[in-house]
């Protein structure tokens, strides 16, 4: 995990987890000292396991933004792992401020490349764009090695921009199915006054709780087995999230 602090109460953790699922995956939480979540960032890639950066997956740039280095398709299935990947992968970098949104990214593809890189950490260049540090290994060679490898990039490499309004706003819910409840972690942060409220197929409220932070949960150990709609609002009534949940 990487640590930043934010300010005396509150600070961004970055690392790897196993969120909702035997999956692992990389992440950004912000965190205060009391230990509640106010903000999250899980990116999801189409393969079966994500990572991050070994020893550093988080960078500073200034006081309100960061970089974060997400390594997709990390390759569990190999017999050594990672030392003898099946495939190559993708290492895809994020610019977050401090509640979590998405400022750019840049994407470093090792299918184009015919590589597979293993990133030990990101750091911040005196221009504003940022440095990989790690290893490689040419994947078109069935005799090649890994070797040392360290490359930069512009802050202008990271140039694609993604308003607000466009962020998918993921939100993960575990376990689904379920049966004695459930907990909902939403992208991004969430405003004090953050509800989830469970219906059933009649549309009738069948639970429902206020969110802590980016994240909440519901006890549906009374419940009969079937299958309830969830629906995630902000204080004002704006929807955040919505989705399907099966009792078991």
């Amino acid at each position: 995990m990487t640590l930043r602090p934010i300010d005396n109460s509150s600070f961004v953790v970055g690392g790897v987890f196993k969120v909702g699922s035997p999956r692992y995956n990389g992440a950004v939480y912000v965190v205060d000292t009391t230990g509640v979540t106010s903000a999250a960032f899980i990116p999801y890639s189409q393969f079966n396991n994500d990572y991050a950066a070994l020893d550093g997956c988080i960078s500073p740039i200034d006081s309100s933004s960061f970089y974060f280095l997400f390594w997709e398709n990390f390759p569990l299935s190999a017999e050594n792992i990672p030392f003898e990947p099946t495939e190559p992968d993708v290492l895809h970098v994020y610019k977050l401020d401090n509640q979590l949104n998405i400022l750019c990214d840049f994407v470093l593809d090792g299918f184009a490349s015919n590589t597979y890189y293993v990133p030990i950490r990101i750091k911040t260049t005196p221009n504003g764009g940022f440095a990989i540090v790690g290893t490689k290994k040419d994947m078109s060679d069935p005799n090649s090695r890994f070797v040392g490898w360290a490359q930069t990039f512009s802050a202008a490499d990271c140039n694609v921009g993604i308003p607000e309004s466009s962020n998918p706003g993921q939100t993960l819910i575990f376990p689904n199915p379920g049966n004695a409840g459930f907990t909902v972690v939403l992208n991004g942060s969430s405003e004090p006054g953050t509800r989830i409220t469970l219906y059933d197929m009649q549309g009738h409220v069948t639970a429902n709780a206020v969110m802590n932070g980016a994240t909440g949960h519901l006890v549906c150990t009374s419940l009969a087995p079937g299958l309830y709609y969830y629906r995630v609002t902000g204080h004002n009534g704006t929807l955040r999230a919505s989705g399907k949940w099966v009792k078991q």
